[in-house]
């Protein structure tokens, strides 16, 4: 049975970072450019999901009241951020 091919999810945290770096890499051995909207959409979840790993590695050793003001100065990044699809 021929094997088919999975489409991305929409939402980032579908996929784990190697999955997203697995599908970059394929998209990368296909010849696709750095503007391409999947290789687009790789790098961006890359870069989201990395994000999240990191955060969630540091709760412990940050505690509560860090947790509280990153969570505020999150907030307020997004607020000045124009995001773009």
């Amino acid at each position: 049975m021929p094997r088919t091919a999975t489409a991305p999810p929409t939402n980032p945290d579908h996929w784990s970072a190697s999955r997203w770096s697995g599908r970059l890499g394929q998209l990368r051995r296909q010849g696709r450019a750095d503007d391409d909207p999947d290789v687009v959409q790789c790098e961006r979840a890359l870069d989201y999901v990395r994000c999240i790993d990191t955060l969630n590695d540091s709760r412990r050793s940050l505690g509560d009241a860090a947790v509280d003001s990153l969570t505020a100065a999150l907030r307020r990044r997004v607020e000045e951020l124009e995001v773009t699809p």
